[in-house]
């Protein structure tokens, strides 16, 4: 049985990742690229995304592997740490492919719960 602060921190992320997957879907990658709102929007999404998954408690987060937060603990370090080389169309790629798979894996731990 999942915690019931882990349940809470889940629904949070699913609210990031359909951010995500809105906007890189609603946006030409040109859009992305030439409005720094719409490309900050997506890093922030990111980041935020991971700072949620730090918060989930540590026997969640080690039990579940399926979730990658190795992966969103990379993509947020690239972010934060590495700005100017970061590359909006990986971060587009990786809403548009990978973060629906997350959501889905979030939203299967929400309702077994």
């Amino acid at each position: 049985m999942i915690q019931k602060t882990d349940l809470r921190i889940l629904a949070l992320m699913i609210e990031k990742a359909n951010r995500l997957i809105e906007i890189c879907t609603k946006y030409s990658l040109e859009q992305i690229h030439s409005d720094f709102v719409i490309s900050d929007a997506i890093q922030y999404e990111f980041e935020k995304l991971y700072e949620d998954s730090t918060r989930l408690s540590m026997d969640l987060r080690m039990s579940h592997p399926e979730l990658h937060l190795d992966d969103l603990r990379g993509i947020r370090n690239r972010i934060a740490h590495d700005y100017e080389s970061v590359s909006l169309k990986i971060l587009v790629d990786t809403a548009k492919k990978d973060i629906p798979e997350l959501k889905e894996t979030l939203e299967r731990f929400l309702k077994a719960n």
